[in-house]
């Protein structure tokens, strides 16, 4: 090797011996440090001295396991031991920190589910006082806590998605706001402002509100916002009435003075009586009596004065008629009461001895007489729009009304009532009583059965204040509305109206309907016998194209699944919703009138018709039910001992309706649910003077839909009771035959009805969603008041708004 050739060699090993230099260093420096202290633990053989937590375990494991291995037997032991340890507490700590990590998932769990439980019991504690308050009449109270456990529900929180309620919460919880949101009546409520003297309806329907201080009326309306005209000119304390149609004022203070005023337009100085009724003189002891009324078309006004003198009283009567000037009728008269009648004749009545008379002032001739009336006239007296009937406060403490019939058939036939305040008729003829003591108003209507009692006229009652009823009115305008002022300071605006349903949709040439259970879906039997299943538009989604037979009707089963139909052939057929046949029956002898399924879906009956039925007694053969096993296919039949279409209770109980029979008159028109084999009454479905053409149910639901037959001279209803037997609504379904049948979705939320003439028509009762909107669109003028809880202030105000008009939901007085 030259001298250049091993220069070179040095060179490129320079760098190799100087990294086994360092290595050496390293590995000496370690063994160093490694040596007394795994001699120390050798003689003490304690955990503590041992190298697990040190940084350079794993270098020194790597020298164990090389070829290179420098350790000796002690230091070897020592590195094992060491080892040993550092994985032992690695497998530890792991332990540890997986036992915490799960307990903090279990406990979030935990947590989860507790919160998950909390929710449900809120969401069930608001549902039942919702019932609770809607018994009791408290009817906003009853709509708010319906609307809570609906709005819990429907914002049930994101992180509890995999902890949602059962699946019988949501129907309980729309069960309760559907029957709370069609049977609430009362709207809006208030304190009474400070000076409240009177309400009164606008003819649009507003409600008004009248306050007198210091001798001058002011008007706002019902949430307070005072209108900027004022009615000044008295002084001291104002008494006011005002006319039918809301047009005109009528003012009179203490001293006997009356002004009319003019509410629309422009404020002008009221026409005043005082060249009639000139008031107070120098010879006056006071003013005994005093009162005021217009006719019913609002185009006159009577105003009288009784003055007490130091020889005697004197009685002045002042009638104002449309564009002239205030007339005196008579300066000086005997009169008990004096008033309109429905007819606009100014009547007065008056007493002798035990005899009522009335008779039109005018012209002095009697209109009727009654004997035997032994009671002192409190008021005026009120008379219905029709003429035929009237009723009054009487007594010395006005603590009784009676009611009486101008016709002579039943003259001195007088019905009582006790605890009776206030007492007026609608424009559509109903008696309207509010009561002293429990705060109860009244409402009778086809007056003509208060000939046998009141209660058989008795339509619902109104249960909203605490204590007795001071005064009650009623609106002119289309829609049902009262007011009432009550003797706990309290105003309270009701809309007496039945609530209409929304039509959706009108499908024609159909000879059978069905909703599926999910409400996404119809099958239909077509005039063309052809089966289809359609969306809630009618637009086909799929025809059954190979069924080998004329099906007369088809129903959903419970999960929406299957089909089941009748055939015209007497054989029942099931499909899948592929069209694919999955059973058929034998033939049946007669024709098939009715099919359902039980509400779990294993049965299914069907009803064969029979001989006729006596309206008598029902007792006669009215065909056979077939119950067929859908697991194992085994019919079963019993003899359907009574009329009327049958249903499945939600244990699985056949049960049968009935209309009532037509000659005992207290149940006429009535409907009866009964068991079907033992007879046994369940619920009576009150308030239905025809008899019932078509029913149909939901189990789920809760829910009974009648329809009633037709007649060209009046109007039908369909009507949709709760199982309980309360009616929710009734409205008029525009068929014009009879309603031959009824199919409803599980959950209650939509309706279709077909008639003879093969319409079928889509109605929506209401979802969670849809009923929480109508139940805010409803209560959120209440929500405004200054008494309402901050909580309940905010449960809209995510909520859509809808603007209803009101002649599209107000239905024609029912005619029962």
């Amino acid at each position: 090797m030259s001298p250049r050739q091993a220069h070179d060699a040095l060179v490129r090993g320079w760098q190799k011996l100087l990294l086994w230099k360092q290595e050496d260093e390293e590995s000496l420096l370690l063994q160093r440090r490694l040596t007394p202290v795994a001699q120390e633990w050798n003689s003490q053989q304690t955990a503590k001295f041992l190298w697990h937590t040190n940084p350079r375990l794993d270098l020194l494991k790597k020298v164990l396991n090389s070829e290179h291995n420098w350790l000796n037997q002690v230091e070897a032991e020592f590195v094992q031991h060491s080892v040993k340890r550092k994985n032992f507490n690695t497998r530890r700590n792991w332990g540890v920190a997986i036992a915490v990590m799960l307990g903090l998932g279990t406990g979030l769990v935990f947590s989860l589910i507790g919160q998950r439980n909390a929710l449900i019991g809120q969401i069930r504690t608001s549902r039942q006082a919702a019932e609770a308050n809607l018994e009791l009449g408290q009817d906003l109270e009853a709509l708010l806590a319906s609307l809570r456990a609906a709005k819990s529900l429907q914002d049930w929180p994101w992180y509890l998605s995999l902890f949602k309620p059962d699946s019988q919460l949501q129907p309980q919880v729309l069960q309760t706001l559907r029957k709370v949101f069609y049977l609430t009546k009362e709207y809006n409520r208030r304190e009474a402002p400070e000076g409240f003297k009177k309400m009164f309806f606008k003819p649009d329907g507003t409600l008004m509100i009248a306050t007198a201080e210091d001798g001058t009326v002011h008007l706002q309306d019902f949430k307070g916002t005072p209108l900027r005209k004022e009615f000044s000119g008295h002084e001291g304390e104002v008494e006011l009435e005002v006319s039918p149609d809301s047009r005109f004022l009528a003012t009179t203070d203490q001293q006997g003075t009356f002004r009319l005023w003019n509410l629309e337009g422009k404020q002008e100085e009221p026409s005043q009586l005082t060249d009639c009724i000139p008031g107070f003189t120098d010879t006056d002891l006071g003013v005994y009596n005093r009162g005021s009324s217009f006719s019913p078309d609002s185009k006159k006004f009577i105003a009288y004065l009784q003055r007490l003198t130091e020889n005697s009283d004197s009685r002045t009567i002042c009638l104002w008629e449309m564009g002239d000037k205030p007339k005196l009728l008579k300066e000086e008269g005997n009169f008990d009461t004096i008033g309109f009648n429905s007819k606009n004749q100014l009547v007065v009545a008056t007493q002798s001895d035990d005899t009522l008379s009335l008779s039109d002032y005018r012209s002095g001739k009697q209109l009727a007489e009654f004997k035997d009336f032994y009671h002192i006239l409190g008021s005026n007296l009120v008379f219905s729009p029709n003429g035929e009937y009237f009723a009054g406060l009487f007594g010395d403490d006005v603590s009784l009304a009676y009611f009486g019939s101008l016709d002579r058939k039943f003259r001195n036939n007088f019905k009582s009532i006790s605890r009776a305040n206030s007492i007026i008729f609608d424009t559509e003829g109903r008696l309207i009583i509010g009561q002293d003591g429990e705060g109860i108003i009244s409402v009778y209507d086809e007056l003509y059965k208060i000939n046998e009692s009141f209660s058989n006229a008795l339509e619902f009652e109104l249960k909203g204040h605490q204590g007795g009823i001071i005064e009650v009115i009623s609106s002119s305008s289309q829609g049902r509305q009262i007011a009432s002022f009550g003797e706990d300071n309290t105003l309270v605006w009701w809309k007496i109206y039945q609530k209409s349903l929304e039509e959706l949709e009108t499908i024609t040439n159909l000879k059978s309907i069905s909703i599926s259970p999910d409400g996404k879906q119809l099958a239909v039997v077509g005039s063309d016998d052809t089966i289809r299943l359609l969306d809630l538009n009618g637009k086909e989604l799929k025809r059954f194209a190979d069924i080998q037979t004329t099906i007369s009707q088809i129903i959903f089963s419970p999960d929406g699944k299957q089909l089941a139909g009748v055939g015209t052939d007497n054989t029942i057929r099931l499909w899948d919703l592929n069209g694919d046949e999955l059973y058929q029956s034998q033939k049946f002898n007669k024709t098939m009138s009715q099919l359902i399924f039980s509400p779990d879906g294993t049965q299914l009956a069907a009803v064969e018709n029979g001989s006729p039925v006596d309206v008598q007694t029902y007792e006669d053969n009215s065909g056979t039910v077939y119950q067929l096993n859908l697991n194992s296919k085994i019919w079963k039949s019993k003899p359907k001992k009574r009329g009327g279409e049958i249903t499945f209770s939600s244990d699985g109980k056949l049960l049968v309706t009935q209309n009532a029979p037509h000659d005992y008159y207290a149940e006429s028109g009535n409907i009866f649910l009964k068991e079907l084999d033992s007879g046994e009454e369940l619920v009576k479905f009150q308030g239905v003077n025809r008899r019932i053409y078509s029913i149909g149910f939901s189990t789920q639901a809760d829910l009974v839909v009648s329809a009633e037959e037709r007649h060209l001279e009046d109007n039908s209803y369909t009507r949709v009771w709760d199982r309980s037997g309360k009616l929710l609504t009734a409205f008029q379904d525009g068929h014009q035959t009879e309603v031959t049948s009824i199919s409803l979705s599980a959950d209650g939320s939509l309706l279709a009805t077909l008639d003879k003439s093969g319409n079928a028509k889509l109605w929506r009762i209401g979802g969670l969603n849809e009923l929480i909107v109508k139940g805010c669109n409803w209560v959120r003028d209440y929500l405004s008041n200054s008494n309402v809880e901050e909580s309940d202030k905010r449960l809209c105000d995510d909520v859509p708004q809808v603007v209803v008009q009101e002649s599209e939901i107000v239905s024609e007085k029912i005619v029962k």
